[in-house]
């Protein structure tokens, strides 16, 4: 095999294009740092706080810390996007109706928090 050959293959199998990755990150966007960390976001009615397990490069667990959302509506989010985040490995859920701007913050904030992780 040429060396040009060697780096092409290099080259897509760190894109993940033999469907598997280096590193225990699913999300492509680099190796996460087992840990616990905080991050924050916006939400609708003020700043989102949480807090994010990593272990063994990937996200355990998202919880909630502190919020300022009206609980009525924003109860769906605060519930459904941590969980639908540790399932899928990422940030790129789909946001709550009714809750867009809680599932954002939230999201924003899991974001915040899993920069220091990376």
């Amino acid at each position: 095999m040429t060396r040009v050959s060697v780096v092409i293959v290099f080259l897509m199998f760190s894109a993940g294009l033999f469907g598997c990755s280096i590193g225990g990150d699913t999300t492509g966007d680099g190796e996460y740092i087992d840990g616990t960390y905080t991050g924050t976001g916006q939400g609708y009615g003020g700043e989102i706080r949480v807090l994010v397990e990593i272990a063994n490069g990937q996200i355990q667990s998202v919880n909630i810390e502190e919020h300022s959302e009206s609980e009525e509506i924003a109860d769906p989010a605060l519930d459904q996007i941590p969980s639908a985040i540790v399932e899928e490995q990422s940030t790129d859920v789909d946001n709550v109706s009714g809750a867009t701007a809680t599932s954002e913050g939230i999201k924003d904030a899991v974001e915040d928090s899993l920069e220091e992780a990376r």
